[in-house]
Formats: structure tokens, sequence, C-alpha cells
């Protein structure tokens, strides 16, 4: 549905407006994520390389040039994600 994408879209928005401003990254991930495999550890994925995750998650990745970049919110098949490069 249009509209609940859209309200997940804006919520994003908010998480990463606090992300910028310097908000716990990891706190924001424990309380806001939907991961399972990932929001008890504060939003931290183990290191991976190319081919794990579908294309345009990994663009978004490798965009990230240097640590403490946060991406703006994004979609893929899986969701919406904010990603912060450790």
């Amino acid at each position: 549905d249009e509209q609940v994408k859209k309200e997940i879209m804006k919520k994003a928005e908010s998480i990463y407006a606090d992300a910028k401003k310097g908000a716990d990254f990891g706190k924001l991930a424990s309380q806001y994520s939907e991961d399972r495999y990932t929001y008890l550890g504060g939003g931290e994925l183990p290191e991976f390389g190319t081919g794990k995750y579908e294309p345009a998650f990994e663009e978004q990745v490798l965009a990230l040039k240097r640590d403490g970049d946060v991406s703006k919110p994004f979609a893929s098949s899986y969701g919406v994600h904010i990603l912060k490069r450790l």
C-alpha cells in the first residue's frame, strides 16, 4: 500500500535526521529496527563481501566512504534501510 510506504519513509527520514544530529546509531537501531538479526546488536551487520545482499543495498554500502558516514533512507525488497559505516 502506497500510504503505508510513505509513512514508513517519513519515519525513516525522522530517524535519519536524529542520526545526522549525533544520536547514538546503535540505540536508534535497537529502538526502531525490525530486522531480527541485527536490532539486538545495535544494527551492526557482520563484515561481508559483494554478492551477499541485493545490488541496491550493496551500492549504498559502497557509497559510504568514511567511517561515521550515514546513508539517507532507501528502500530494498526487504524494507527501508539507513546505514552507517563503522
